[in-house]
């Protein structure tokens, strides 16, 4: 190879890089009115932003918090872009709790907080994404309380993934949209008459 295709190749080689970081690492110090980008580093550190430029969304990966307060700490700042597609926390061991009114500022369609330590969830903890919600996972925790009596809100909820917690009761509630449930090693001892999911496969 001569030094001139070596130095187109190299030029080739680096601008695909920068186009895929592009994609998946999208922040603008000050975005246009209007525009998906994610919000500035230090506002959201230990979390991370991903721009998936083929969707034009983002996604939100909180798994490095060390606690509840490093949540509210992140979702206090008032982003310029608040519509997330994706939340996720993977093998967190330091946050027990999801309290109300950390994510009263966003809207998520799916949130995943897998293999972690939560043992609460508290009932409005979500509400804000109550019309956008698609997928609720919260596999492998230590939730033995789940709040059934709020999803009636969640107009958009389509899966519900609770598998390997310690749920044990399962009151009388209706879920408008909902076609995928996944309550399996858990330790329910009671469902109540009427638990009905009309969508549900």
């Amino acid at each position: 190879m001569d030094k001139n295709h070596l130095a187109i190749y190299i030029i080739l080689f680096f601008a695909n890089i920068s186009k895929t970081t592009k994609a998946f690492f999208a922040y603008e110090e000050n975005p246009e009115q209007g525009k998906v980008a994610c919000p500035a580093i230090k506002d959201i550190y230990p979390c991370t932003c991903k721009y998936d430029l083929e969707e034009d969304v983002l996604d939100l990966d909180c798994s490095n918090i060390t606690n509840e307060e490093d949540l509210f700490r992140i979702f206090y700042n008032e982003f310029h872009y608040t519509t997330f597609r994706r939340f996720e926390i993977y093998n967190n061991i330091n946050l027990t709790r999801i309290p109300e009114g950390v994510f009263d500022k966003v809207t998520f369609e799916e949130i995943h907080i897998i293999a972690s330590s939560i043992t609460t969830l508290e009932p409005k903890a979500f509400i804000n994404s109550a019309s956008t919600l698609n997928i609720l996972n919260l596999n492998t925790n230590s939730i033995s309380y789940f709040p059934f009596e709020i999803l009636g809100f969640y107009e958009s909820l389509e899966e519900l993934i609770l598998y390997n917690n310690f749920i044990s009761k399962i009151p009388t509630i209706r879920i408008p949209l909902l076609r995928i449930l996944i309550l399996d090693s858990n330790a329910i001892s009671e469902i109540a008459y009427g638990f009905h999911f009309p969508h549900t496969y």
